[in-house]
């Protein structure tokens, strides 16, 4: 499944100032390093928004296309000035720092509004997961998961690497390899990777992984498109 079969096109009923509309709907992830397609109402206001995050700076062609950038609410209008008759790009920013290039195409089409999620605002920092130190050894496992994101052995550790590593299906579709153990100070870290096997984009959560004698648990992305894989590390105590 590639990017653009991700994105659903439904229609919704809206009521504005009093009358009835039809208005498309356009709903996606944010994404990077693909630009999105959609397209516009040539002659009526559309809106852009971010469902989860808000919208800091937006940039496109002035002279094709009325940009008025609602502050307070982190979302933006377009509408067409001069229908160009092909594609141009707008360029938003979020308050996280993402970037997405929206590539417009002007039609006779009614309203429309471009509803975006981002991923980055779910992750959580790692000392916001882990807490603060309450005598559960939060604080040092934190210590230990900035050396391993840095794929630095912290001090006082012995790394084994596993010969015959398996697969083990997680809940959520994909599949889960441990590579490496690291044992020391009381620690047991394992480190792997997970895997998608699917042809469906599925968003990871730490908790399809995690066991319960896991102190703290990071995996390096937030989503997996079909095929691809992320690492992941759990820190649990010994004994």
């Amino acid at each position: 499944m590639n990017k653009h079969e991700l994105i659903r096109n439904v229609v919704i009923v809206g009521i504005l100032l009093g009358t009835s509309k039809i208005y498309g709907l356009v709903t996606s992830d944010i994404d990077d390093t693909q630009k999105l397609k959609v397209t516009l109402s040539a002659k009526d206001t559309n809106r852009i928004m971010i469902d989860n995050s808000r919208i800091a700076q937006v940039f496109g062609v002035e002279d094709l296309m009325a940009i008025q950038f609602d502050e307070e609410n982190g979302q933006c209008f377009v509408k067409a000035k001069n229908n160009p008759g092909h594609p141009v790009t707008l360029t938003l920013i979020t308050e996280e720092g993402e970037t997405q290039d929206v590539e417009v195409t002007f039609a006779n089409v009614p309203s429309e509004v471009v509803r975006l999620h981002s991923l980055k605002k779910e992750l959580k920092p790692l000392s916001e997961v882990l807490g603060d130190d309450d005598g559960s050894g939060h604080a040092e496992a934190l210590e230990l998961m900035k050396h391993l994101v840095r794929q630095e052995i912290p001090k006082g550790f012995s790394v084994m690497d596993l010969t015959d590593p398996k697969d083990r299906a997680l809940r959520n579709g994909c599949t889960l390899q441990t590579l490496k153990r690291l044992t020391g100070r009381g620690w047991d870290i394992l480190m792997g990777s997970v895997k998608n096997p699917t042809d469906a984009l599925i968003r990871l959560k730490e908790s399809a992984f995690a066991s319960e004698q896991d102190i703290a648990v990071y995996v390096s992305q937030g989503e997996l498109h079909p095929g691809q894989a992320a690492t992941c590390v759990m820190i649990r105590k010994r004994g």
